[in-house]
């Protein structure tokens, strides 16, 4: 809790927190690990606060890849 949450006694109500300082889980803080690669892409992806070209730089791959990462989770979501 940030002191100005402590002196208003604020306990961490979103609703009066701004949308703007409210913040995504770091990209780094989404686990990478080599059989979970795929599932933590789509994690960020999920998150809605990234661009394709941040998600894609960040985990190394082609943004073609990327693309299709995400359209392959999208089917398995539908069915």
């Amino acid at each position: 809790m940030t002191g100005m949450q402590r002196n208003a006694e604020i306990a961490g109500d979103t609703l009066s927190v701004p949308q703007a300082r409210r913040r995504p889980p770091a990209l780094a803080q989404i686990p990478q690990g080599s059989g979970e690669r795929e599932a933590a892409i789509l994690a960020a992806h999920a998150t809605g606060a990234y661009t394709y070209w941040d998600i894609a730089e960040h985990f190394r791959v082609h943004l073609a890849t990327f693309g299709r990462l995400v359209r392959r989770g999208m089917q398995q979501c539908e069915h």
